[in-house]
């Protein structure tokens, strides 16, 4: 198998792995979304996310409502901005496969710009969840939850840095064609 065919099958195994993580996240998003109807429309003293939250996620103090609907609102926002940035990336995975080679100027660009919108994406998420426990709580002190969650801005960084690499890439294949 050529080097060419590898980065092709691994664009392609990337590309699935977007599509599924989409899927996931969508199921999260929806999931904490019917968490949050839930505190707010049920008469239930133990509603089912905070039971999710303590038995499965390992929360040994209880949780108050508002606690619970501001991990909630965070798993929310958190599940939407990853689908964004791995609807990005699929996009990018896609035209990468079309054009045959990461190591094209278009394919740099695009995944400059991906980098740039994960970074802005995260950035307003973290916002967003920030001002939901100032309004909550009068702080800004996110719960472990919720920046487990948000660890992965870090990857929009990467992201810019590799287009940078794909950039490289591209001028070195179009000396090596003159």
């Amino acid at each position: 198998m050529t080097g060419a065919k590898i980065i092709q099958a691994i664009a392609m195994a990337l590309k699935v792995v977007c599509i599924v993580m989409i899927v996931f996240y969508g199921i999260a998003a929806l999931a904490s979304g019917l968490g949050l109807l839930e505190t707010v429309f049920s008469e239930s003293s133990r509603p089912i996310a905070r039971f999710m939250l303590e038995e499965y996620l390992g929360y040994n103090a209880r949780l108050s409502l508002t606690e619970l609907r501001v991990i909630l609102i965070g798993s929310i926002v958190a599940a939407v901005a990853e689908i964004l940035v791995l609807l990005f990336l699929s996009r990018y995975f896609k035209h990468e496969l079309k054009a045959g080679s990461p190591f094209t100027f278009e394919g740099a660009k695009e995944l400059l710009w991906v980098g740039i919108k994960a970074l802005i994406i995260f950035a307003v998420a973290m916002a967003i969840c920030c001002v939901t426990r100032l309004i909550a709580f009068g702080n800004t002190d996110l719960p472990e939850i919720e920046t487990e969650m948000f660890q992965v801005s870090r990857h929009g960084a990467e992201l810019i840095l590799l287009s940078l690499l794909l950039r490289f890439g591209a001028e070195e294949t179009r000396r090596s064609q003159k």
